[in-house]
């Protein structure tokens, strides 16, 4: 057992050696967000967790299910050339 664990820390950080091969590979990763209320509650707060996945997964591809978001809402994210999709 690790160190940290017998003192009873807990960590939910996790390392590429501690992943699955197809989860580690810089070709997977897919992220599912919902949104369930209207587009005026979608604060730039938001926007910036999603700016974020694409920081860190250069390769990711967001599929966001709502079926209150236009389907254009992204529009600008998609045109920088970001894998970002609304879903319905």
């Amino acid at each position: 057992a690790r160190a940290g664990r017998r003192l009873g820390a807990h960590s939910s950080r996790r390392n590429a050696r501690d992943m699955p091969e197809e989860c580690a590979s810089d070709g997977w990763r897919h992220f599912f967000l919902i949104w369930t209320t209207a587009a005026s509650t979608f604060a730039p707060r938001y926007t910036r967790s999603i700016e974020s996945i694409f920081r860190h997964h250069a390769n990711a591809s967001v599929s966001v299910l709502s079926n209150t978001l236009p389907l254009d809402f992204f529009a600008p994210l998609a045109a920088a050339s970001l894998d970002i999709a609304i879903e319905r």
